[in-house]
């Protein structure tokens, strides 16, 4: 209901607020919005789904903003899907309940799972940072290259394609990198 509102008030906009002949053109494009639409594939049914992926996103946010960030929603049909990792069980629960309390939504599938070792946001976002700085040395030293860099609890992961000379080079970056305990050298040498 809210949805179909929300589509009569764009429309309206959409349609000006003069008369004359600008204000009957505007309703006979807002009139044309619709069609376009489904000829992109976009339903209404899609855009609700899209809505209400948005609200399940916002509510689980507004309770908790850091443990979100590993959590996805997916909305097909009314029904909320959540995946990603939590670190407790009563996490999963909760989540699972907001998602439900969201108007709108026929169901829930809590597909969340449960890993006490899963890394915390905070974390998360170390890791992340740490992936940059480690990134942004090779790429100081050797320039831009075709590698990938991750991080996961002191652990740098390096990845792709490059001469033996820019690996040793990325390697032995990582493994100067303040806050890494171990590299994991999954880069292929280039054959020249």
């Amino acid at each position: 209901m809210r949805i179909h509102l929300s589509l009569a008030l764009a429309c309206a906009l959409l349609a000006g607020c003069s008369g004359g002949t600008a204000s009957s053109d505007a309703q006979k494009d807002a009139q044309k919005v619709p069609d376009a639409l489904a000829s992109a594939g976009i339903t209404q049914a899609s855009v609700k789904d899209q809505l209400l992926r948005v609200a399940v996103k916002a509510r689980l946010t507004a309770d908790d903003p850091d443990s979100t960030s590993s959590l996805g929603v997916n909305v097909h049909d009314g029904r909320a899907v959540l995946t990603g990792t939590v670190r407790t069980a009563a996490e999963r629960a909760k989540a699972g309940t907001l998602a439900a309390q969201v108007h709108d939504i026929s169901g829930v599938d809590n597909n969340l799972r449960v890993d006490p070792k899963a890394p915390s946001p905070v974390e998360q976002i170390g890791n992340v940072a740490l992936a940059a700085r480690i990134q942004t040395a090779i790429a100081n030293q050797v320039g831009l290259t075709d590698l990938s860099v991750t991080v996961n609890h002191g652990t740098a992961t390096i990845t792709g394609t490059v001469s033996e000379k820019i690996e040793h080079a990325a390697v032995q970056t990582a493994k100067n990198t303040t806050g890494i305990r171990n590299v994991v050298d999954n880069i292929r040498v280039e054959q020249q």
